[in-house]
């Protein structure tokens, strides 16, 4: 009768083990996923269309999106434009133009308290300097949270447009 208790007592013991280390592993893995999680969108030769949008029409812009991924809300301080001659100048963080944003087309203001499962967006003029800047060099949109002193930078590329059918 001692040997059954013995075995039993081995088996709900491993079992307990097996049990825990599952767990401290999802937990550490919830740890891991948690907190604040960003993405930061940018597209270039966008346009503007609908009410209230009059006053844009016939003008490109550049939109940027931040969308909160994480479980912890954080806020959005600044958004910007850089531009580097070359590679070698992002590498070093030397950009020749470096532009701050204080009210972006058609956004909340900053500071703005970005909630989970929730978006910021703005849009900025794409005007010729900042169409030059795109060929001619390396120009990246960048936004600054309250959550880390990490910069994200997206890099701005003009895309082959496609007519739009009016058929």
């Amino acid at each position: 009768m001692k040997e059954i208790f013995s075995n039993t007592t081995s088996i709900v013991a491993w079992w307990g083990a097996v049990v825990a280390t599952l767990v401290l592993l999802w937990d550490v893995y919830k740890w891991r996923l948690g907190g604040v999680k960003i993405k930061f969108e940018v597209s270039s030769g966008m346009s503007l269309v609908g009410a209230g949008c009059e006053p844009y029409e016939d003008k490109k812009f550049i939109s940027l999106r931040v969308v909160s991924l994480g479980s912890m809300p954080t806020t959005i301080t600044t958004v910007g434009m850089r531009c580097y001659s070359t590679f070698i100048h992002k590498l070093f963080r030397k950009p020749k133009a470096s532009v701050i944003v204080p009210a972006p087309i058609l956004a909340k203001p900053f500071p703005y308290l970005l909630e989970p499962g929730t978006y910021w967006q703005g849009f900025l003029n794409q005007d010729e300097e900042v169409e030059n800047m795109i060929k001619t060099g390396r120009l990246y949109c960048w936004v600054c949270c309250t959550h880390t002193d990490k910069v994200f930078e997206k890099r701005l590329v003009i895309k082959d447009e496609e007519p739009i059918s009016k058929d």
